[in-house]
Formats: C-alpha cells, structure tokens, sequence
C-alpha cells in the first residue's frame, strides 16, 4: 500500500492530483519539493492545483516559484497564479499583476485586478498592518473573494 506521499509519483494524474489537493488542503510543506518539481512537468490541469497548493503551503520557497509562473504560463493558470499572489499579499508582484489586468482572458484581467486592489488595500495608510480588512465588515470590496471560475 503507498502512503499519500508516494501518490505524487504516481503514472495516474488523477492519483496526483488528490495528493495535491490534500496537501493544499492540510498545508503539508513536505511535499513542497515534489510539487515544486511537478509544477514544471505535471498535467496542465493539476500545475492548476499546484498553483493552489504553493498558496496554501506558503513560505519562502513556494513564494518564489509563484512569482516566476508569470513569465513562464500561459492561459487560465494565470489566473490562479495573481489569485495566489493577491492572497499572499507579494507586493514583489505587483507590477506583473498590473500588466495581467489587460490580459486577452477575462478570468486573468478579473483575477489580477482583484490581487492588486487587494495589495493597494494593504499598502495604504489606514490598511491593517497584517493585511486584514481595514474597512467595516460591510463592504464589499473587502468581503468579497476573487472571482471564480466554473
């Protein structure tokens, strides 16, 4: 029987793919250099999650690699991609998310513009020093998510 971690070498993207999501959903950095090597290789589909994962996981290493997928993807993945670096908060990201939001996809432009207001919102003068919401529960601009894809 393998464990979870062995699934990560699996031949079967779907046997991958649920090891990303629980290790996205338990945060297990030690699968983190496994998923950083499969973000290079795996599927398209599953480098989608991956992407998720590293914002889950979080830390230097996963911080990196997310902002080097700007340069190197294409198509829907970016949107996840500013999705993750909005969530994260990498103001190093910045100004390739500002170039995203005049991206030929509507979810990229919609994902990036969401990631850099939500960075302006913490660079600003009167934005928590954590990153949380520096307006009242009420407003939308603050309570809403990214927006989804279906």
């Amino acid at each position: 029987m393998m464990d979870a971690y062995s699934y990560l070498w699996s031949d079967s993207e779907d046997e991958r793919r649920f090891t990303i999501l629980e290790a996205s959903r338990t945060r297990d950095s030690s699968k983190l250099p496994r998923l950083l090597a499969l973000l290079h290789t795996d599927t398209y589909s599953n480098r989608r999650h991956i992407t998720r994962a590293l914002e889950s996981i979080g830390g230097d290493e996963a911080q990196r690699a997310l902002l080097e997928l700007p340069e190197r993807e294409e198509g829907l993945i970016l949107g996840d991609v500013a999705k993750s670096l909005g969530r994260l908060k990498m103001i190093a990201a910045l100004s390739r998310l500002q170039t995203m939001q005049d991206h030929q996809l509507d979810w990229v432009r919609q994902s990036a513009r969401w990631a850099c207001q939500k960075m302006q919102r913490t660079t600003q003068p009167n934005a928590t020093p954590n990153g949380g919401p520096a307006a009242s529960v009420g407003d939308s601009a603050v309570t809403e998510g990214p927006p989804s894809v279906s």
